[in-house]
C-alpha cells in the first residue's frame, strides 16, 4: 500500500473526512464506537454542548431569517403568496384565475383591495370581494337575517 501524496493539508483532510464517512456508514462496530465516545463526552461536558446547541440553534434562526428576507427582496409578492397558500390554499394564479372570471369584486365590481371571502365553518372560499365588502360581511357575522335587517333599515331611515 503506497501513501497518497496531497498537495495541501486541505486535501488531505478533505481526503480523511471522506474515508471516515464511508467507513461510519457501512462499518457498524466503527458507528457503535463513534456513538458512545460521543455520549460519555457530553455527558463530561453538559455547558459546553448547552452553549454548542445554543450557538446552533441561533445560527439557524439567524440563517431562516435571512433567507425569508432574501426571498422577500426578491419577490415583492412573496406574503400575498405565502398568506394566500397557507390561509386558504390557493396560489396567486388561481387567486387572479377567479378575480378575471368574477370581473373584480362579486358586490360592487371593483379591482381594488381583493381578498378571498370563506365560510368560517368550512374554510371553503365563496368568492373574492374587496376588502371593504369582506370586512363588512364579517361585522355582519355572515348571517343573511342580519344583513335584511340592515338593508331594510337603511331603506326606512334614508333622508
Amino acid at each position: 500500500m503506497s501513501l497518497k501524496k496531497y498537495a495541501t493539508s486541505a486535501e488531505r483532510n478533505a481526503a480523511r473526512t471522506v474515508r471516515r464517512r464511508e467507513r461510519y456508514a457501512n462499518d457498524p462496530t466503527y458507528w457503535a464506537s463513534v456513538y458512545a465516545a460521543t455520549r460519555v463526552w457530553k455527558a463530561a461536558h453538559p455547558d459546553r454542548v448547552r452553549d454548542s446547541e445554543q450557538r446552533n440553534e441561533e445560527k439557524r434562526h439567524t440563517q431562516k431569517r435571512a433567507k425569508y428576507r432574501a426571498d422577500k427582496a426578491a419577490d415583492p409578492l412573496h406574503n400575498r403568496k405565502r398568506g394566500l397558500m397557507s390561509r386558504y390554499g390557493l396560489s396567486v394564479e388561481e387567486f387572479n384565475a377567479i378575480v378575471e372570471w368574477q370581473g373584480g369584486c362579486a358586490i360592487c365590481g371593483t379591482m381594488d383591495d381583493l381578498v378571498p371571502d370563506h365560510d368560517h365553518e368550512t374554510g371553503r372560499i365563496r368568492a373574492i370581494l374587496c376588502n371593504s365588502h369582506n370586512r363588512g360581511l364579517g361585522f355582519f357575522q355572515d348571517n343573511p337575517t342580519l344583513l335584511e335587517i340592515a338593508a331594510a333599515y337603511l331603506m326606512v331611515t334614508v333622508v
